[in-house]
């Protein structure tokens, strides 16, 4: 009598596993559909990254416009040419130690370089470095750029205490950033083959 019972609780027991797995792979299959179809949903939204050279003669209306945009005093006056042997620039020098250059190939400008010779004003730093990447994002700039200072190490609050020398491409642009005297120098650039 004991050895019925004990087989048909093996009965019972093992028909409530096959129920369970048969679950569980339900459930499986459900969160695999689902992940398929959100990465389904991500590829059917990437875009085409479209990017152009600016053209020296547009540079500094186009950095004014956006500068201005922002309500920052990083607005450009002048710009110097500077026959650098190795990698000749036009530059500004602009208020607090902040200076932008821009390397130009013939065609148009291929670099800028934010410099800062000093970290206190965070914001207005921060600030030039967003103006870099909306200008050379043109008309794909509609993100603000907070997302690229986030992978720069930068943290809320302005914290900079995670800025480390670092290189990165970043939808389409070679970024860097690195300590610079008492401040950062912030570079972004067009891959070579634009």
């Amino acid at each position: 009598m004991r050895i019925i019972w004990v087989l048909a609780l093996l009965i019972v027991v093992g028909g409530c596993r096959n129920e369970m797995n048969g679950q569980r792979a339900k459930q499986n299959d459900n969160e695999y559909l689902n992940i398929s179809s959100i990465e389904n949903q991500k590829s059917n939204n990437r875009k085409t990254i479209t990017l152009e050279k600016i053209p020296y003669a547009e540079f500094k209306d186009r950095w004014n416009a956006l500068a201005d945009e922002m309500d920052r005093n990083l607005h450009i006056n002048e710009l110097i040419y500077v026959d650098d042997p190795i990698d000749p620039y036009f530059q500004c020098l602009l208020q607090d130690q902040m200076e932008v250059r821009a390397m130009s190939d013939g065609e148009g400008i291929v670099k800028i370089q934010f410099i800062s010779k000093s970290s206190k004003d965070h914001y207005k730093m921060l600030t030039g470095w967003i103006v870099v990447y909306q200008l050379l994002k043109g008309e794909d700039s509609q993100k603000d750029g907070d997302a690229l200072l986030a992978t720069l190490g930068v943290g809320p609050n302005e914290n900079l205490e995670n800025i480390n020398e670092s290189t990165l491409l970043y939808e389409g642009i070679n970024y860097r950033v690195s300590p610079y005297a008492n401040g950062y120098l912030f570079e972004a650039s067009y891959p070579k083959d634009l």
